[in-house]
């Protein structure tokens, strides 16, 4: 019966250590890092949606814009032909996991987009809604 119940936890504690990884479909984002394509202040203002792809260990091949969410949202222009690192922005930000929303405080305007998960949890969609 200890065996049953032992190897009953076991599978439990894999289960939730499993499920939801730091960043994946976008839960616990502080300390992670994300990928998009070609992003400006006035694209996150204007624009309907874009996508980030969570960024792993590995080292990026072509050039990309880096979302860093700790305390502030960072993001980088990393070229990496040229080696280098552009800054973007440096904003507050909000993520509220039950309503899949992200709030970007730029230039003291809140900025919400929607969001939803593709596939493994590893790409993020995010979209404004029209009123």
């Amino acid at each position: 019966m200890n065996n049953i119940l032992t190897t009953v936890f076991l599978l439990y504690l894999s289960a939730i250590a499993y499920g939801q990884p730091n960043g994946r479909f976008f839960n616990q984002v502080e300390g992670t890092q994300w990928a998009s394509d070609s992003i400006t202040i006035s694209m996150l203002k204007n624009e309907i949606g874009f996508g980030l792809s969570l960024q792993g260990n590995d080292s990026l091949t072509s050039t990309r814009y880096i979302w860093t969410f700790a305390d502030l949202l960072t993001i980088e222009k990393c070229n990496v032909a040229m080696e280098s690192n552009q800054f973007i922005l440096e904003c507050p930000y909000q993520n509220d996991e039950e309503k899949k929303l992200l709030t970007l405080l730029i230039d003291d305007h809140p900025i919400t987009f929607h969001y939803a998960a593709v596939s493994s949890g590893s790409f993020i969609l995010f979209y404004k809604k029209k009123r």
